[in-house]
């Protein structure tokens, strides 16, 4: 098995396997002229400013995204908020409602009831007045004939 890194000259002449052999050594140790290493400064150049320009182009259409991303979301959240709102002022609505309507039947039973336990208290205070009011004639009756 060959290794990957190296070329395989099994099904090579001797001939093409020196050449291959000095491609692949000495293909690094080649002396490059000033021409050469202009070209490939001035490949990687424009390599350079062509993903400089791809990485500004999705940097500028990420932010587009990102906007309207967020247009969005402020959009959702302010429907949202409404719709929120809404629902709780209804919701309070009927529950004042509810508390209105209980209150006024508290209300209600403690006015009933009051009058209810003023009126048996007058009641009873008249009833007690009527007999101490008896008791004191009684007494006073007691005292005339005692003295007869």
């Amino acid at each position: 098995m060959s290794n990957s890194s190296s070329p395989d000259f099994s099904i090579v002449s001797d001939d093409q396997e020196s050449k291959a052999y000095d491609d692949t050594i000495f293909g690094s140790l080649k002396k490059k002229t000033l021409n050469d290493y202009d070209k490939e400064l001035k490949s990687l150049k424009e390599e350079n400013f062509s993903l400089k320009l791809r990485i500004y182009m999705l940097e500028e259409e990420n932010a587009d995204l990102n906007v309207k991303l967020g247009e969005t979301k402020c959009k959702k959240l302010h429907v949202s908020s409404v719709v929120l709102n809404s629902t709780r002022d209804q919701e309070d609505e009927k529950l004042n409602e509810k508390f209105s309507s209980s209150l006024s039947d508290v209300e209600a039973t403690l006015v009933n009831e009051s009058f209810d336990s003023w009126t048996s208290k007058k009641i009873r205070q008249s009833i007690l007045s009527d007999e101490e009011q008896k008791d004191s004639e009684i007494e006073a009756l007691n005292e005339i004939v005692s003295r007869i």
